[in-house]
C-alpha cells in the first residue's frame, strides 16, 4: 500500500481544469456520446453530396482507359516510376557517349596459332589440365 499520494501542482490543475473538466466517467461518456453523434450523422447522411448537385467532371478517354492505381502503388508507385525514369534516361546517356567512341580493335590471325582458351573450350577439360601439367615439368 502507498503512503504518498499524488499532489498537482497549480499549474497542471489549470490546464486538468481547462482541458479536461468532470472526472474520469463523464469524460468516457461525453466521447462515446460524440462518436454516436457522429454514427448517426454519416447514417442519416448529415454532409454527404446534396441531390440537386449539378457538377459532373469531365473525364477524358485517356484517362478512362487507365487502369486504377493500388494502394501500393499509391503511397511507392511515384518513387518507382521515377526512379525508372532516371535509370533509363542514364542509360540513354551513357548510350550517346558510346556513339562517339570510334575505336575498335584490331585482332590478327594466324594460321595454325590458337589460343590456349580458344583449345580449352573446344577440347576435352582433362586432356587440357594434362597438357598444362604437362608443360609444367618440361
Amino acid at each position: 500500500e502507498h503512503t504518498h499520494g499524488y499532489k498537482m501542482d497549480e499549474h497542471s490543475r489549470k490546464i486538468a481544469a481547462r482541458t479536461c473538466p468532470g472526472d474520469f466517467l463523464d469524460r468516457v461518456q461525453k466521447d462515446l456520446e460524440q462518436k454516436q453523434k457522429k454514427r448517426s450523422d454519416i447514417e442519416r447522411g448529415v454532409g454527404a453530396i446534396p441531390s440537386d448537385a449539378t457538377f459532373v467532371p469531365q473525364i477524358s478517354k485517356m484517362a478512362q482507359c487507365i487502369r486504377p492505381r493500388s494502394t501500393a502503388e499509391l503511397s511507392t508507385g511515384d518513387a518507382q516510376r521515377s526512379k525508372a525514369h532516371l535509370a533509363k534516361i542514364s542509360n540513354e546517356e551513357k548510350l550517346r557517349q558510346n556513339e562517339d567512341l570510334t575505336f575498335r580493335p584490331r585482332i590478327t590471325h594466324m594460321d595454325g596459332v590458337k589460343s590456349k582458351l580458344a583449345v580449352a573450350l573446344t577440347s576435352d577439360l582433362h586432356s587440357y589440365v594434362d597438357s598444362l601439367m604437362e608443360e609444367e615439368h618440361r
